[in-house]
């Protein structure tokens, strides 16, 4: 389900609507207590608790005073520090400021707090409990669920809050209640429930983008499951984001030995395979990834690719199609279409398909880079010293932005300018052939 669902990047900041859903959060809360009252019945609240020391954000964007991985950064200095109040509230801030929270935020809880009903503020009671006061993983494996540990001290609280409410009888449980409450509920618990959890854990982890954090989880997971191809493919994404190649295309390769009918395995593996720069094994696995069903924009892109480094652009050429109708926002997608199809000298439709990616994404500087190029080629260096001049704007630090911008310059006969920026990249890199070999045509030489 999470595969197919919108991740974090569809998630962007929205105060009104976040203030509105609070708002709406809270009036729920208030239904349900008159409810309660009307019915005869008890109810009790309970502040939602979230790990702030061990959890980064899922999504950060904005300046840096709404920077949520910046926040996040200061919480970590902080503790580091042994400042550990002012790091609570950087904490604190970062969870507020995470655009894909995941996490009861601030507003929330204290909407459950000001609710006129019985509340057991646990968020404060474990805040308490807390190394420091800055809940982390001596309470929590993931960013709000808790460890065995943590629901026991839950339910110890709950049971005390309804005893102090005068809605159950009794005393506080002993710690030998507790233990013996424990020992039948690991009864009732197998290794393969345990392994499940540990996998739909590493599946959130990925799917919020969180894809190293997984790893542990998704290791746990094939230690009580056994071979389970779904925990090897949450294994490999987490090595390939550590960098750790040959690990990650083992867990790929172990994902499709448990199950062979799997597709993801193969789309994994041939999309690795891809980026290791093996295009041939590479297209065998994409392809049989489709065979099974994998029918997404990414694993049709990436076949794609696949086929134009073996030369083969007319077979690439449908699956670039299909991948842009599958998936018409992707800006990458139809960059990669476009250079494509200049490949096979198909112009129009490259400058089609450039002038969609940057529309789509103008922080895209290798669609404005080949958009300007294929201006150039097509004659119309105005356009193309726009474009160009767009790709140098985002990299101002890339001397081959420049040339390419000193190169549209020429060909628009302003020498002058041109010139400048030949000199500046030779200031930088004065064996720059190309620059060299335009001065000497500027001068006559």
């Amino acid at each position: 389900m999470l595969d197919n669902s919108a991740g974090p990047e569809r998630y962007h900041r929205d105060d009104p609507l976040s203030a509105a859903v609070t708002e709406h959060f809270e009036r729920n809360l208030e239904r349900m207590s008159e409810l309660a009252q009307r019915a005869g019945a008890h109810i009790l609240f309970v502040t939602p608790a979230a790990s702030l020391r061990n959890c980064s954000p899922f999504k950060s964007e904005g300046p840096a005073e709404r920077d949520a991985s910046v926040w996040y950064a200061r919480g970590e200095r902080l503790y580091a520090d042994g400042k550990y109040a002012e790091a609570r509230r950087a904490y604190e801030r970062a969870l507020d400021e995470d655009v894909c929270p995941l996490r009861a935020t601030s507003a929330i809880r204290d909407a459950v707090r000001h609710v006129d009903a019985p509340v057991l503020d646990f968020e404060r009671i474990l805040a308490g409990k807390s190394e420091h006061g800055v809940p982390g993983d001596d309470w929590f494996v993931d960013h709000v669920h808790l460890s065995e540990a943590g629901y026991r001290l839950l339910g110890v609280e709950i049971l005390e809050k309804l005893q102090q409410e005068g809605w159950v009888g009794g005393g506080a449980p002993t710690q030998t209640q507790v233990a013996e409450a424990g020992k039948r509920i690991h009864a009732r618990m197998d290794d393969h429930a345990y392994g499940v959890s540990f996998r739909n854990l590493a599946r959130v982890l990925s799917w919020a983008g969180k894809d190293i954090d997984a790893g542990p989880a998704a290791e746990r997971a094939i230690a009580l499951l056994g071979p389970d191809a779904e925990a090897y493919e949450l294994l490999g994404r987490a090595r390939q984001a550590q960098g750790a190649l040959d690990s990650a295309e083992r867990a790929y390769r172990d994902s499709i030995a448990a199950d062979p009918e799997r597709a993801n395995g193969y789309a994994r593996l041939g999309a690795l395979l891809l980026q290791r720069r093996q295009p041939a094994p590479a297209s065998v696995y994409l392809t049989e990834a489709l065979r099974l069903g994998a029918e997404r924009a990414e694993v049709h892109n990436n076949l794609a690719l696949a086929l134009m480094a073996l030369g083969k652009p007319g077979d690439a050429e449908p699956h670039f199609e299909r991948a842009t109708a599958l998936e018409p926002d992707s800006a990458k997608i139809w960059a990669n279409r476009g250079v494509a199809e200049m490949q096979m000298d198909r112009l129009d439709e490259a400058e089609y398909s450039l002038a969609q990616a940057v529309a789509l994404d103008a922080s895209s500087v290798e669609a404005w880079t080949n958009l300007g190029m294929l201006y150039g080629q097509t004659g119309r260096w105005a356009l193309a010293e726009e474009a160009l001049r767009a790709a140098a704007d985002l990299q101002p630090q890339s001397l081959a932005a420049k040339f390419n911008v000193a190169v549209a310059l020429q060909q628009l006969g302003r020498q002058d300018a041109a010139r400048a920026l030949y000199e500046e990249v030779l200031r930088a890199d004065p064996s720059h052939a190309g620059a060299l070999r335009n001065l000497d045509l500027l001068d006559g030489r």
